[in-house]
C-alpha cells in the first residue's frame, strides 16, 4: 500500500465524531456532519510517517483565525513536503478550537479523511432518547442517533464493535441526563444542559453526581 493510500485509508467508526448541521423547520430532524477528531489525525500521521517524520506549525491567518502548515517528511527521499488551510476561532475556546480545525483541514490536502464529504446527506429523526443531545431552535432538549458509516467508508478489516453505553441500576428518574451528558457532542451542548441542570427540582446532593460527570466529560471534549 503507498503512502497515499495509507493516508486516505477509512478509519474506524469509532474515530467519527458527528455533529449537527441543520435543524428542519418543523424541528423534528437534524442533518448530520461527520468529522474526525484531532487525535485520529495525529494518529493517523504517526502511523504512517512515525512520530518524527511530520510537524505542524501554525500562523496567524488573513483576517484573523489560525492556519496550520503541515508538513510531512517522504520516507524514501527525506524531503520535507508542506500542505496548509486555515479556519477561524470557534465561538468557545476561540484559540485551542481554531488551530484543532486548521489540523484538521490541513490534512485534508494530504488526503486524511477526506472521503467523508462524499457521504450522502443524512437526516437524523429528533426523539426523546438517543446517542446524541441536541437543543432545538425552540430550546427543547432531543436526542438523535448518528446514521450508520456505508461499508465503502469504513475499513476493509472492519470496524470494531461499538462500544457499550454505560448504564445505571438507580432508578431515580436522573438517567436521561446522565445519558446527556455522557454523549453531548460538543462543549455548546454541554453549556446548554448546565443551563437546564441548574433549573432542576432536585437536591444539591442529586445534583453533584451530574455535575461531577459534567465535569468529567467537559474534560474529555477539550483534550
Amino acid at each position: 500500500m503507498t503512502i497515499m493510500e495509507q493516508l486516505k485509508e477509512p478509519f474506524c467508526a469509532s474515530d467519527i465524531d458527528w455533529r449537527v448541521g441543520q435543524e428542519t423547520k418543523d424541528g423534528r430532524k437534524v442533518s448530520a456532519l461527520a468529522y474526525l477528531t484531532s487525535r485520529a489525525v495525529q494518529q493517523r500521521l504517526d502511523d504512517v510517517f512515525g512520530p518524527f517524520g511530520w510537524a505542524s506549525k501554525y500562523v496567524e491567518g488573513p483576517g484573523g483565525g489560525v492556519v496550520c502548515e503541515l508538513s510531512c517528511r517522504n520516507p524514501d527521499s527525506g524531503e520535507w513536503v508542506t500542505k496548509s488551510d486555515g479556519a477561524s476561532n470557534t465561538d468557545f475556546e476561540a484559540v485551542k478550537g481554531g488551530l484543532s480545525s486548521a489540523l484538521k483541514r490541513a490534512a485534508v490536502h494530504w488526503g486524511i479523511g477526506r472521503y467523508l464529504y462524499d457521504l450522502p446527506m443524512a437526516w437524523c429523526e429528533l426523539k426523546g432518547r438517543g446517542q446524541n443531545y441536541h437543543r432545538t431552535k425552540a430550546k427543547v432538549s432531543m436526542y438523535w442517533d448518528p446514521p450508520a458509516l456505508p461499508a465503502w467508508a469504513l475499513p476493509k478489516t472492519g470496524a470494531p464493535a461499538p462500544k457499550a453505553r454505560p448504564t445505571s441500576g438507580e432508578d431515580d428518574g436522573l438517567q436521561e441526563w446522565r445519558d446527556a451528558i455522557q454523549y453531548a457532542p460538543d462543549v455548546e451542548a454541554l453549556q446548554a444542559l448546565a443551563t437546564d441542570m441548574a433549573a432542576l427540582d432536585i437536591s444539591d446532593d442529586q445534583k453533584q453526581p451530574l455535575r461531577n460527570l459534567y465535569t468529567k466529560r467537559i474534560l474529555e471534549l477539550k483534550k
